[in-house]
């Protein structure tokens, strides 16, 4: 165990310098996500004045690498946020531009789950056709069931084997709805909640910050709330 003690401004320059360099190849740079300074971060509402030195989040130079720090994130989120949060549950939209700003939600909840989302609004409903095989194509690229409102979900247990999973999935799923590199993503709906025992979403805790995720992200994220129709 070491104890190190630095001036807060030296050591938030530091690390933001890590940060806008992003992870790759490059003598700058480091080389996975896990060597980041941290990959996640809640700031509370009583310090919400913090949120406007945040690190940004730097898209991945490539595929193998968001699909990297989708895993590491979620590894983390797995393990640090009941400890960290107790019945905390974060959860944040990746917006596919090339498919029309299509989103996909991912979200981590205190019930052992990790989830992912898909709005498929636009798909053949279930009496139309096309349904059966647009059905049999997303089930075969990983999803697991059509939810309310006509958006698939998959979910996997919280760890790092369900977390590389989701990963997978993710990726996987942005490329075959049409981007071409991680830049043609945003990330938005940045959100903390506590988590009621009923399941419902509580009060919100504060700013979610992902410095550890490849996907582009406003410089000073607010609170916000998650899709009122998807059920944490």
């Amino acid at each position: 165990m070491q104890l190190s003690i630095h001036r807060s401004d030296d050591l938030n320059n530091r690390e933001l310098t890590i940060f806008r360099q992003g992870v790759g190849s490059a003598p700058n740079q480091v080389a996975t996500y896990n060597d980041l300074p941290y990959l996640w971060q809640v700031i509370s509402k009583g310090g919400a004045e913090l949120a406007t030195i945040a690190p940004p989040s730097v898209p991945a130079s490539n595929w193998p690498l968001l699909e990297e720090s989708f895993r590491s994130l979620l590894t983390a989120l797995s393990d640090q946020l009941p400890a960290q949060l107790g019945s905390a549950g974060v959860g944040f939209n990746v917006t596919n531009r090339t498919d029309g700003d299509r989103v996909l939600a991912v979200l981590c909840n205190p019930h052992d789950e990790l989830m992912a989302l898909i709005d498929g609004t636009d798909s053949p409903d279930q009496w139309s056709p096309g349904h059966t095989e647009y059905e049999a194509a997303i089930l075969s690229r990983g999803w697991h069931a059509e939810v309310p409102y006509r958006w698939w979900e998959a979910t996997y247990p919280r760890g790092t084997e369900g977390a590389t999973d989701l990963a997978t999935l993710i990726v996987r799923e942005l490329r075959h709805r049409g981007a071409q590199d991680p830049s043609d993503l945003d990330l938005s709906e940045l959100t903390v909640d506590e988590t009621l025992e009923t399941g419902d979403i509580g009060a919100n805790l504060g700013n979610l910050i992902l410095p550890g995720l490849g996907v582009s992200s406003p410089s000073n994220p607010s609170p916000a709330r998650a899709n009122p129709s998807l059920d944490r």
